[in-house]
């Protein structure tokens, strides 16, 4: 069953006013969606162009962690045009497989850049945006946690259970306001049966998270990590039924906290 979907239409037109001639305006066309394994083509249109002329190309904007904020606390970065050649002309403008979106953030969302013609003080077009993506990842995991202590490691969960068959990566955003001696480590735990898990085995290639000092942010993101040996180990007999993603938490100084840890987990 084909899994991949459209968002927009060729015929739903966005009138586009645009005053700059060097610096693209972004104009978003879609709701966020998770980036994990996401393959995407585009398409637009333009109609109804200013004498003066518009240039076009599809665009996309990420987010670390979460949607809601700026980027320093883990949320939106800057709108980015697709690698290709801006359209200038009116008619339907293919622009295929766009490739090298980010593998160190967990949400994106497309739309529209432009930027006007040599001339007049601004320049107008009717565009429309059409993207096919095919959603290969999932989220499994989206926790907010404040007010965590630390005098001893221990583990706590920051995904639900999720099924090892076709699941080889996985992709953790993080951010962490705590003390300088609190550290995350990413943990990885199984089970056949979900009452009886296995004990938690560190995610091999995943860097330790330490906190800056209360009041410091310190957003980031794994980028894809492989998981596909522990979930498909070659041994039919020793393969797991479910996997959920730990944080391990440890001090490395006498008793911290954190004022918040705020986890996404994804997965393809």
């Amino acid at each position: 069953m084909a899994c991949g979907k459209t968002l927009g239409t060729l015929s739903a037109f966005k009138r586009v006013t645009v005053l700059s001639t060097s610096t693209y305006q972004f104009f978003p066309t879609t709701d966020w969606m998770p980036l994990t394994g996401l393959e995407v083509r585009a398409w637009l249109n333009m109609l109804d162009e200013s004498s003066d002329g518009v240039e076009a190309i599809p665009a996309y904007q990420t987010a670390t962690v979460v949607t809601d904020q700026k980027s320093t606390n883990g949320g939106r970065g800057d709108w980015a045009a697709i690698s290709g050649t801006a359209i200038t002309t009116e008619a339907i403008h293919a622009f295929g497989d766009i490739s090298g979106l980010p593998t160190d953030k967990q949400w994106i969302r497309f739309g529209i850049a432009a930027k006007k013609g040599a001339g007049s003080s601004f320049g107008q077009a009717d565009i429309s945006a059409m993207f096919q993506v095919k959603p290969c990842g999932k989220v499994v995991g989206d926790v907010n946690v404040a007010g965590v202590e630390a005098d001893a490691t221990r583990e706590i969960p920051v995904s639900d259970w999720f099924a090892s068959v076709d699941t080889s990566t996985v992709r953790i955003g993080y951010l962490l306001d705590a003390d300088a001696n609190f550290n995350i480590e990413w943990y990885i735990q199984t089970a056949d049966d979900t009452n009886r898990p296995g004990q938690p085995a560190a995610i091999s290639g995943a860097s330790t998270v330490s906190g800056l000092g209360a009041g410091n942010y310190n957003p980031g993101n794994t980028g894809d990590l492989s998981i596909s040996s522990v979930l498909t180990p070659g041994t039919a007999s020793s393969t797991p039924a479910w996997a959920r993603i730990m944080a391990r938490i440890s001090t490395s100084g006498g008793a911290v906290s954190a004022d918040q840890i705020v986890v996404n987990v994804q997965v393809k």
